[in-house]
Parts: structure tokens; sequence; C-alpha cells
């Protein structure tokens, strides 16, 4: 496959104007796609962490960084920017969005520059359109930035070529200057655009600088010419400029070599089968959707990209698709040797990757269309041996020809937008495809807590995004304060928390790194009444609320659920009244007489008057974290003698110490809707397995009879709601 050559017909400013004007609403549309919803979605955490920083000086970021494991380039200009633009979402996620249309503009100069205008177009379409670098041209990362310098360090490559030899005769393609092109004047780009990269990103501008060096190299030795030809001094002054590069980075390389030398590995090793399926379904659909899209959409992207790299350039040479596939591919296969000795595979981390991908899918619709087009023309042609007249022959190519080539490019075009144009639906609509809710996080803090209560991060770098949102409204605990955790001192700081403050919420993310014992979590659901634990994306909500006095012991016969497997053996409840909006809490003392068969779920319900349900709360016991299936059983003897001590406990709140090796007090919260009208409501308390939804039924004990609501649940206690705010 050839690019087509000539130049359109028509006034020499409409054949500037015509392509200048595509390719200023092929940035349009990049800008709108980045630009749509960009505040729709909370920044989450790794977000959270850019916005605190725009607020320190340029020194605390660097010295923040060098503990981190991203340098500071990014962090720097995104400071600078807010300066201008301010700290709100919109604001920070446009200079992603900025990055990615620059990126965009490369695409689409290189494309010109190796096969000509149509191939600029439909590459820098590709990647306007791509959600791949749609949602990281939405982040508050360095991702997007370090492919914009990728793609000017691609740029700068084409033109970095050894002088062309005496009897050589000029390239058509223009991709190499018509004399050496050696000095300072040209390399210092290149060598600031490396430096900056390596500055913002260290795998993804290793990439970039990797991807440059290796299209360099097959304008040196990628001629057939012999190496032994190539201009020394150019090869003096390549080495120069990569030396000096690495000696910019050094000084810094040198101070967070520590951080990035302890990097934890991302994950196990991931086989390259699949982490080439990966990539090719991130470059296809974008992160968020790559999981789902099917073989099919991944195999009609492959064809067309294969397309692009069988397509001749404007020099008549495969060159022009060598060069894309080398920026497609380099970055894929360093990731791939980096993860060899330390796993790290993640797709953000090929995002230079996806623009060379992109470039490849122009060139692939733009021959495809070539090919079927000559296909069809020469088809037109043969039929003259059908029995037309020589007259019509030439009318047939000049219709068919045409026809074949726009049928080819809505083919090649649907092939790759089908899937795109789903996930980017999916990105901006489908709540599975959203980031971490901090923003609905901090909404619902700010709406439920009072002036005494508290928030506990859990991990405790969740201090940044969190605030960021409540903006010193509530007091914040980040915990643990250690990592790894120190097990007597975090235990302490949760116990003093919750000696200072009545209820608390806490923001569970990532709890297997910062608390792999479950420190925090299980002090809190051993300690207080958990209300309700909920999912904002990758990030919990809990609530545990203190207990709300006066706590009733109940009359519920100590009842037994299932086939004599859970026994009810104590229960309290309170307060008897409580105003709308407000938490009524239950202290209830489990013990397995015969071995649990499963994993039961507690759930209590509020009934009013009529018997309809207005609130419930379903959680295993012990505040989600207890699986019954693992509960020695004790026998009915074990349940009497628990019983008799529980008698002689004066509250049920300091029952843990009767109740040990025996039984389990499971301490429950239930928040009374803020809606809910006055009068008296019903407490009922049973068990289910969750794998069926069957609940268990409820019998009594010997002599003691159940107080049932029903066959497969008990009355809990009985609660007068009050209007809201009423004391």
């Amino acid at each position: 496959m050839n690019a087509p050559g000539g130049a359109s017909a028509g006034a020499p400013w409409v054949r500037r104007a015509v392509p200048a004007v595509a390719a200023g609403s092929v940035l349009l549309a990049a800008a709108g796609l980045r630009l749509f919803g960009a505040d729709a979605q909370s920044l989450w955490y790794d977000e959270g962490t850019s916005a605190a920083l725009v607020h320190r000086s340029l020194a605390e970021i660097a010295r923040g960084a060098a503990g981190d494991i991203h340098p500071p380039l990014y962090y720097w200009l995104l400071a600078l920017w807010a300066r201008v633009f301010g700290d709100g979402v919109v604001a920070l996620r446009s200079f992603s969005a900025v990055a990615g249309m620059l990126a965009v503009a490369g695409v689409m100069a290189v494309g010109r520059r190796l096969w000509g205008t149509a191939v600029g177009l439909a590459a820098g379409s590709a990647a306007a359109s791509s959600p791949f670098l749609v949602w990281y041209g939405q982040e508050v990362r360095m991702y997007m930035l370090a492919a914009a310098w990728g793609a000017a360090l691609v740029w700068q490559a084409l033109g970095l070529r050894p002088k062309p030899m005496p009897q050589a005769a000029p390239s058509p393609s223009g991709t190499a200057a018509p004399a050496a092109r050696r000095g300072w004047r040209v390399w210092a780009p290149w060598t600031a655009c490396a430096t900056a990269a390596l500055y913002t990103h260290y795998l993804v501008g290793l990439g970039a600088v990797a991807t440059s060096n290796t299209i360099i190299a097959l304008g040196v030795w990628g001629s057939g010419r012999p190496a032994a030809a190539a201009d020394r001094r150019f090869l003096g002054a390549w080495a120069l400029a990569n030396a000096t590069a690495a000696a910019l980075f050094a000084p810094w390389l040198r101070l967070a070599w520590p951080a990035i030398r302890d990097w934890p590995a991302l994950g196990p090793p991931v086989p390259i089968g699949r982490t080439v399926r990966d990539a090719l379904a991130a470059f296809t659909a974008g992160t968020p959707a790559s999981a789902s899209v099917g073989t099919a959409a991944l195999t009609l992207a492959g064809i067309v990209a294969v397309a692009g790299v069988l397509y001749r350039g404007r020099d008549g040479s495969h060159r022009a698709g060598a060069i894309a596939a080398a920026w497609a591919g380099t970055p894929l296969v360093l990731l791939l040797a980096v993860s060899a000795s330390r796993p790290a595979w993640n797709p953000k981390f090929l995002i230079g990757g996806a623009l060379g991908f992109d470039l490849l899918v122009g060139a692939g619709v733009v021959g495809l269309a070539a090919c079927a087009g000559r296909l069809g023309t020469a088809a037109a042609r043969r039929w003259r041996t059908a029995g037309l007249g020589s007259g019509a022959a030439p009318v047939l190519a000049g219709i068919v020809g045409p026809a074949c080539a726009g049928l080819a490019v809505v083919g090649a075009a649907a092939a790759i937008a089908w899937p795109r144009v789903a996930a980017l639906g999916a990105m901006y609509g489908d709540p599975a495809h959203q980031r971490d809710d901090y923003r609905g996080i901090a909404a619902a803090v700010d709406a439920a807590a009072g002036p005494d209560d508290a928030v506990i991060l859990n991990a405790p770098t969740q201090v940044e995004v969190f605030g960021y949102y409540d903006r010193g409204r509530h007091v914040l605990y980040p915990l643990p304060r250690q990592r790894p955790p120190d097990r007597a001192a975090t235990l302490a700081d949760v116990a003093d928390i919750g000696g200072r403050h009545r209820d608390l919420y806490g923001v569970l993310w990532a709890t297997a790194e910062s608390d792999p014992e479950g420190l925090v979590e299980g002090w809190l659901n051993a300690h207080r009444h958990k209300v309700f634990d909920a999912w904002h994306g990758g990030v919990r909500l809990a609530m545990w609320a203190a207990a709300r006095r006066p706590l009733t012991p109940q009359p519920v016969g100590r009842p037994v659920f299932g086939s004599d497997e859970l026994v009810l053996v104590a229960l309290a409840a309170g307060p008897p009244a409580v105003a709308a909006g407000e938490v009524v809490t239950i202290e209830a003392v489990w013990a397995a007489a015969a071995a649990p068969r499963a994993d039961y779920t507690v759930f209590v319900h509020l009934l009013d008057a009529a018997g309809r349900r207005v609130a419930g709360r379903d959680m295993r016991p012990i505040g989600g974290s207890a699986s019954t299936s693992r509960w020695p059983p004790i026998g009915v003897s074990g349940v009497a003698a628990l019983a008799e001590r529980l008698s002689a406990v004066p509250s049920l709140e300091s029952a843990d110490a009767a109740v040990a090796g025996a039984g389990h007090v499971d301490r429950i919260g239930l928040r009374v809707p803020p809606d809910a009208a006055p009068g008296a409501y019903t407490l009922q308390l049973g068990l289910y397995d969750p794998a069926t939804g069957t609940r268990l039924a409820v019998s009594g004990m010997g002599s003691a009879p159940a107080r049932a609501a029903g066959g497969d649940a008990i009355v809990a206690g009985r609660v007068d709601v009050k209007p809201a705010g009423a004391r």
C-alpha cells in the first residue's frame, strides 16, 4: 500500500485552509471530550495528592516528591497553573486536558509528516477520541503530560538523521533535513524534552526517551546503509545529547533513589500474552472498559493497526510504519523488561504507546481505503473484457474506485469507533466506571456528623484527597501512623480517639497495605456500634456509633435460630425515644449451641405501626467481620452457663469479659430516617443465609419462649420517634 501523492485541485488558499480547519476541528473535539464532564466525577486518591501539592512551594514539592515514587516537574507546573486558574476540579483537570490536546497535535503532525494530511487527520481523530487518552486527559496526574513530551520527542526524532551521503537522492518524505542536522540548535530542544520527560514520570518518561532513540536509530541504520557510513559527528552529538539529559537527571535520581529502589511490586507477574492483550484492550477501549472489550473488537483494531504498519509512507518505503510501530511498541517492551525483576504492570504506563497505536490506526484506515480504491478501479477496468464498451470502463473506474475507498473508510472507521463510542459513554455515565467518590463520602459525612464526631482515615494518606473536599469541617485522624503499623500504638490511638468523640466515621481504602491486621477496624467493630458500611467506588465509608443510653435489656427469652445452631443469649436496645435522623443502638450476645452451617447475616428492621419497613441494616455479626460458620459450638449447657454469667453483669456494655471464650458480643447501630414520621416503631431482628436469602426459623430454648415477631424474627425493642431535632 502506498500513500497517495499529488495536491488537490483548487486555489492555494483553499488547499491550505481546508486541512487547517480540519485540524482545528480535531483539536476542538479533543478539548471537548476532555473537558466534558470534567467535574462530574470526584477526585480520587492519587488526584488528591496532586491537588494538595499545588498549595506548597516549589521547594516543598521537591522535598515531598523525593520520598514519593514520582518526580516533581508535573507538580511544579500544576502548582504554577493553579496559581493562575485556581484549584477547582475543572481547573486542575484542564491542565491534563491541555497536555492531551498537545499530544493529539503531535500525533497529527507526525502522521502528516510520515504519510500526508489524510493520515495526520485520521490519526489525530483517533487520538482525540481514544477513551484511554481521554480518561488520563481528565485526571489530575502526570501521565498525559509525559505522553505529550513523548510526542514532542517523536516529532524531533523524525528530523534527526545523519547528513545524507553525497550520492544519495533527497528524500521526498520530508522526514530528514536536506543537510546535516547536528548542531545544538537542534539537539538542545531534544535534550530539554528528554530531560522534562524524565522529570515528569520515571517509567513513562524513560519510555518516551527510549522511543525517540529507537526512531533516531531507524533513521541512522534503517536505510540499508552500513553503520560505518553514518556521520560520526552526528553519532557523537546524539550520544552527547543523551548523556546531557542523563546528567541533568542524575542529581534528582540520586536524591530519589531510595524511594525508587524500594518501590514495591504492583502485583504478581503477568504473562506476556495477557500483557499484550490488555495493552491492546486499553488502547482500544480505555482502562475502565478494557476488561469487557470483546475479542472481535480487539481483532478488528489489531487488523487496522497492522494495515497501518504495512501502509507505505510518502517516501514509498515502510519506514513510516516502522516508526509508528516503534512508538506504539517501545513502551510495552520497556515495561516488560522492568517487570522481569519487579512486576510493574499497569496499562497507564503505556500511555505514550497509545499515541503510536492511534497513529497506526489512522494510517491503517487511510491505507485500507487507498488499497480498496485501487482494487475497485482495477476491477472496473477489467469489466471491459466482459463486453462493456471501451468508453464505459473509465467511467466505471472513476465511480467504483472511490466507492470502494469510501466503503473501506466507513468499515475501518466503524471497527475502530464502535468500542470507543461505547467506552466513552460508559466512562461518562456508567457508575461502575467512575473514579472513587471522595466527594460523595465527604458530603455524606457532612450531612450526618455532629460536632462531637470525628473521621478516621485508613489509609492515612487519604487525608489529602478527603481534606480537599472536607475543607477543615471535621476532625481528621490519619491511621495507622506507622507503616507497617505498630500494634500497641495503633490500638492505643484508636482507643484514645474513641474516648474523645461520640460517633466515628471511617474512610477505608487499601487497608490490606496500610493496616493488614485490620487493627483500626477491628477495635471499632468490637467497641462501637456499626451503623453502615458502604462502598463509594473502591473506597468504603463506615460509621460506628457510641452507645445510646439508656440501653434497656429486652426480654427476648433466649431464642434459637435455625436447627439449634445460634442462640441469642441476651439483648439490650436503646434509647427508648429518639429524634428522627438519630441512631438506635443494640447489644446482642450470640452463642453457637451447635455448629453453624453457614456464615449468617444479622438483619435489624425498623417497622412502623402498620408493619412497614422504614429502615434496615443487614450485616454479618461484629461489624461484618465475624464468620458464624467458624464459631465453636458450646452446647446447650454452655449456653445456660453463659446466660448465668451474663445475669450478673450490670450492663451488656461491659459484657465482653463475661462472654469471652463462649459467646460473641454484636454491637449494632441503626439510623432512623431523618424524614421518619413521629410515632411508635418496632425493632425486628433475625438471621438469614446470604447465599440463599432464606431466613432462619426462630424457636424458644427450653421453657423460655421466644418473643417472636413471626416465625423468622424477634421483637428487639420499641422505639418512640420524635420530630427531627427534638430532645
